[in-house]
């Protein structure tokens, strides 16, 4: 186990580690960061998980891989369109499509594909949070806010992690050739690009 923002103990984990055929860096952190206040050091610390954290991943991991490999990061829907107060957590998904576009470009001389994906509302602990987050800053309830935001969704509901998770099975999938520097919007019609 080690944490992304600590590329010392990354690369241990990457080193006791024999041949890999794709990574997927997953790992991130949300909070509210509004400019109007003193919010800072969540701002530091959400980029350097959610930001910092997939390119220290795919740095470490990187050596593992050889050709016909896949790297998969996860971004957000929050990385296609800006939420007030979010700013912190949607630069850094949003920084997370143009590191797998410049990636992508990279290493498909070596074989390696990478794309991302941008989950909407996915039912986690830190779908949760923001829900209460959210709910409390708009003076609603949660029922009210998950009700108001699962409406805004065309299929009107937010997905399970086992739903995102085939769907980076299919780009870690070798019979995948076709998709190199894309982003695969699992939002369930929220973005439509």
């Amino acid at each position: 186990m080690a944490n992304v923002t600590e590329r010392t103990r990354l690369a241990e984990v990457a080193q006791d580690l024999g041949p890999l055929d794709g990574p997927v860096a997953a790992a991130g952190i949300s909070c509210m960061t509004p400019v109007v206040r003193d919010s800072d050091s969540f701002f530091d610390e959400i980029l350097g998980a959610d930001l910092t954290g997939p390119w220290n991943t795919v740095r470490a991991f990187l050596p593992k891989l050889g050709p016909g490999g896949r790297i998969v990061l996860v971004s957000s829907v929050l990385g296609r369109f800006g939420v007030p107060s979010y700013g912190a957590y949607c630069a850094a998904k949003h920084g997370l499509l143009g590191l797998a576009k410049a990636l992508a470009l990279e290493l498909i001389d070596r074989g390696i594909v990478v794309n991302a994906v941008a989950p909407g509302r996915v039912d986690t602990e830190m779908a949760k949070t923001g829900i209460r987050q959210i709910a409390a800053t708009t003076r609603q309830t949660e029922a009210q806010f998950r009700a108001k935001a699962q409406a805004a969704v065309p299929v009107k509901r937010f997905f399970q992690p086992e739903e995102i998770a085939h769907g980076v099975a299919w780009l870690l999938n070798p019979a995948n050739t076709m998709q190199v520097g894309q982003c695969l919007n699992f939002d369930g019609g929220v973005v439509q690009t």
